[in-house]
């Protein structure tokens, strides 16, 4: 019974995956944008990730944005999870909050109802090209700085700001010696 439930966690949680040839689909399709990061959850991304196999009204590519960052930062949607329908070329961000909300825009079809992206921020405009390009560089800047922050003993770098406020204090006093004569001589 445990292996089933295991195997069926697996098979509801698994998607397609998003790739840039997607991109120039002219189908509909909805685009599920989550973040999911070993030692991080998105404790939304998880609850939409048990409840979106049971979406049957559109084809679902996925994209996790930690393992794509540079396929996720074109959608230029930076809250997860996001969702985005892609119909005829063009976009469509759905500002969910709810997975009812979710299935409500879907079945009906309001998502329709909504101003497309402008088309120099869609995912295949240059100006989003750039965009994505400098997203991805601060995104994995950020996540090597936060690996070697979370890597470093704490011992480390409270001596480094240690030292940097003991500079700060000395230059002070330096700055106030400095001007002590120049004030007599006046």
């Amino acid at each position: 019974m445990l292996i089933f439930l295991m195997f069926n966690t697996i098979f509801m949680t698994s998607f397609q995956e998003l790739t840039f040839e997607d991109f120039k689909r002219r189908d509909t399709f909805l685009i599920y944008a989550y973040y999911d990061k070993p030692g991080q959850e998105c404790q939304a991304c998880l609850n939409f990730n048990e409840k979106m196999a049971t979406i049957t009204s559109l084809p679902i590519k996925a994209v996790n944005f930690y393992s794509k960052t540079y396929l996720g930062a074109h959608l230029l949607e930076f809250i997860f999870p996001s969702f985005i329908i892609r119909e005829d070329g063009k976009s469509y961000v759905l500002n969910i909050s709810s997975f009812p909300e979710l299935l409500r825009l879907l079945d009906s079809g309001d998502w329709r109802n909504s101003q497309p992206v402008k088309w120099y921020l869609d995912v295949e405009s240059p100006l989003t090209k750039v965009i994505a390009v400098f997203s991805f560089i601060f995104f994995y800047t950020m996540d090597r700085w936060a690996f070697v922050i979370d890597n470093t003993p704490p011992f480390v770098i409270t001596s480094v700001i240690c030292f940097v406020i003991a500079y700060l204090i000395v230059s002070i006093i330096g700055i106030f010696k400095e001007d002590i004569p120049k004030v007599k001589k006046d």
